[in-house]
């Protein structure tokens, strides 16, 4: 996808949080009320065109872009990218623009590598975005790996203002399976049972007999990713097994 395209999706997504932006000549805009939250954007004639702005930090591509909104300040927004402007060399990694007045400036962080036990732990590869829960808390991810053997996984930091952030730590990591297709949600709806749980599902792939297989599995935190809880769908069964993540190694 084109900086063009990303840049005027974004435009779009801030429009429906309430941004504050110019529409294309000919347009003219209003406030509509929203009982949930600040007033949406308007256009006339429909639909709001906007124009592109150039987010990204630097002059290498940034693409795979997903994009989240604070509920509780929709001036907030984040945007997780496969960001080439990360290393001094160029190549990819986990990066994440930020915003706090609505689009108009943004900020770039990159995951950083984390030593554990012992062992480097490297980020590479796509972003995944949980969002923000009702408090304002942003949550990222991304893959880290180890060269030595010590076990991949899928990491994650939180913040509570864009700019200071917790250590990566991991959500999922094991030394049997590889995770691909990973991703992470947080709820927050208000009314929800579970507002502000965290969840990081991965397909884990693993090699046996010569063949390559996969389990899914699904960590969840209701304590903020302090600690996660990892559910493990099992071969052939296809019963659950629960296993105590607590930040380190689920299987």
């Amino acid at each position: 996808m084109s900086r063009f395209v990303r840049s005027l999706l974004l435009l779009v997504t801030l429009a429906l949080v309430g941004a504050s932006v110019f529409p294309a000549i000919g347009q003219t805009t209003t406030s509509v009320a929203n009982p949930s939250g600040p007033p949406l954007l308007a256009c006339s004639p429909t639909p709001c065109v906007l124009p592109a702005i150039q987010v990204s930090q630097g002059p290498n591509d940034n693409w795979d872009a997903v994009i989240a909104a604070d509920p509780s300040n929709p001036q907030n927004v984040i945007v997780g990218t496969n960001d080439a402007n990360c290393t001094p060399e160029g190549a990819a990694t986990q990066g994440f623009l930020l915003s706090s007045d609505g689009g108009s400036d943004w900020s770039q962080y990159c995951m950083p590598g984390r030593s554990a036990g012992g062992q480097a732990y490297t980020p590479g590869g796509f972003p995944v975005l949980g969002g923000y829960d009702r408090n304002g808390v942003a949550y990222i991810g991304g893959y880290y790996y180890n060269t030595l053997g010590a076990g991949n996984g899928e990491g994650f930091q939180k913040s509570s203002d864009g700019v200071h952030w917790t250590a990566p730590a991991p959500a999922i990591l094991s030394y049997k399976y590889e995770p691909i297709y990973c991703w992470m949600a947080v709820d927050a709806s208000a009314s929800s049972p579970y507002v502000n749980s965290v969840c990081v599902s991965c397909d884990m792939l693993g090699f046996r007999r010569e063949e390559y297989y996969s389990q899914l599995v699904v960590a969840h935190s209701r304590d903020g990713a302090n600690y996660f809880l990892a559910a493990w769908m099992q071969l052939n069964t296809g019963r659950d097994t629960q296993i105590n993540v607590g930040g380190i190694r689920v299987k």
